[in-house]
């Protein structure tokens, strides 16, 4: 008797143990995977500059696909962490998704990678934020010029 439940133990643990595909700990640079099961609309170009700390991230994937965001750090891209957690979100039939990101000041590289079953491709983008103090300093300067005319 004993025998057999621990038979069914080691059974219940080898299936739930080897049921899913977990996105790897890092990406390395210049992995992109395959194509056509991500594209990013928001932003709408590979590098983009603001002065909001943060941005929305959009795009469509294919469904029933995860989509996992990673930042450069190090010389790769390791998993973007948001409320203390690997941010993932997963894509339905749409396909469509939206990713909230906080951006901190400078550069700012991430990854995304849409995964279905072993498949999966890899798009980065940069966002880069400049200082509010640089935005008032810019100001300063166009109106001590306009003045000195």
């Amino acid at each position: 008797m004993k025998m057999r439940i621990l038979s069914i133990v080691l059974v219940l643990i080898c299936v739930f143990t080897m049921g899913s595909f977990a996105a790897p700990a890092s990406v390395s640079v210049g992995d992109y995977g395959s194509t056509g099961y991500i594209t990013v609309t928001n932003p709408n170009k590979n590098y983009s500059t603001t002065y909001s700390k943060s941005i929305t991230v959009s795009g469509y994937a294919a469904a029933d696909s995860t989509v996992y965001v990673y930042v450069y750090e190090d010389g790769e891209y390791k998993p973007y962490y948001q409320n203390g957690e690997a941010l993932s979100v997963s894509v339905g039939a749409s396909g469509l998704f939206v990713v909230p990101l906080n951006l901190s000041n400078g550069r700012n590289m991430f990854l995304l990678r849409a995964e279905v079953g072993d498949q999966y491709q890899n798009t980065t983008f940069e966002v880069n934020v400049l200082s509010s103090s640089m935005f008032s300093m810019i100001g300063r300067l166009q109106t001590l010029t306009l003045s000195l005319r």
